[in-house]
């Protein structure tokens, strides 16, 4: 492919937080320079990483191509925000250390801002890898449909993937970067604060990147995410400055990721055995979910907890001889 004339295309920063993941961020920036977009800069930044010896060795192959910096533990939003101060591009792509681009990442989303210049954020789909699981589109598990809003960010119609992300530099200044009070859902909070300022986010299917999942991944526990967007939420509703149909659809959310929260937490607690804890758990989320299916699971709990027990040790065997077979 030939490229264009360098001053026709901007110039293009990468910011990689990088914390206790030196196994992977060989392969994080090797994608990087994969690219078929030679107009851009890496930043990578420590974030106060435990693993810092080990993440220095990691980068040493790539120290000439990258810029380096180390900062106490703030959390992923003041390691980002320090990441973009640092940085010179127009353009902002966000990657997280254990996470990959695909060659195409750069080309596909620089195009689709050149082409559409009332965008701010543009996102692509990508592929979720690792842990021994099949792949999938993330779009199977969380959908982008329709205009992203407000509305459909907290409906959770519309899903903005961090590392499948290019952001104009103005949008992302103008709103005050990351908001670094949140240690997580830290992303939730931007998107919401950019489409409430008036600034577009769009989304297209091709896939841009690869998000990793591995043991050390927190986000991966299934009470983590629900937790932190019900305090994003909470920030909203605190702030008074939501219109009366953005309050209402943020309080609804809000209700709903408490319930997500208390449904993870009576399930640990059936895992565990502790069926008591789990009625009490499971009984108080569907006062918000409303499900069938928890209601006859609740009812199986209060009157044979054990062959509920015994029958979801069955089905978890029965489960993993299909997968694996």
């Amino acid at each position: 492919m030939s490229t264009p004339a360098a001053r026709q295309w901007p110039w293009v920063s990468i910011i990689i937080p990088a914390y206790n993941t030196a196994a992977y961020i060989r392969e994080t920036l090797q994608s990087v320079f994969s690219q078929d977009y030679p107009h851009c800069e890496v930043v990578v930044v420590n974030d106060g990483s435990p693993d810092t010896p080990q993440l220095e060795q990691a980068l040493k192959p790539f120290a000439s191509r990258i810029v380096y910096l180390k900062q106490p533990n703030g959390g992923v939003a003041s390691a980002r925000n320090a990441g973009i101060r640092a940085s010179k591009g127009e353009l902002i792509a966000f990657l997280d250390s254990d996470d990959l681009h695909e060659p195409c990442f750069l080309r596909v989303q620089v195009s689709y801002l050149l082409s559409h210049p009332d965008v701010a954020v543009v996102y692509g789909d990508g592929i979720i890898f690792g842990a021994g699981h099949p792949e999938i589109r993330i779009s199977q598990v969380s959908p982008s449909q329709g205009e992203v809003t407000f509305a459909s960010l907290v409906n959770e119609t519309c899903c903005v993937p961090t590392s499948g992300t290019l952001s104009r530099r103005d949008a992302l200044v103008a709103v005050g970067l990351f908001d670094e009070s949140l240690r997580w859902g830290e992303d939730f909070d931007l998107w919401l604060r950019l489409t409430r300022a008036g600034y577009r986010i769009a989304y297209h299917r091709e896939i841009v990147f690869r998000y990793r999942r591995h043991p050390q991944n927190i986000s991966q526990r299934p009470d983590v995410m629900p937790r932190h967007a019900a305090l994003v939420m909470q920030k909203f509703l605190a702030s008074g400055d939501l219109s009366p149909e953005e309050a209402r659809l943020a309080l609804r959310a809000k209700r709903r990721f408490e319930a997500a929260v208390l449904l993870a937490e009576g399930m640990a607690a059936f895992e565990e055995h502790n069926f008591r804890l789990a009625v009490q758990k499971l009984t108080q989320a569907n006062q918000t979910l409303r499900s069938p299916r928890l209601m006859v699971m609740l009812a199986l709990l209060h009157s044979c907890p054990q062959a509920l027990w015994h029958l979801r040790r069955l089905w978890r065997k029965t489960r993993e001889e299909l997968t694996f077979k």
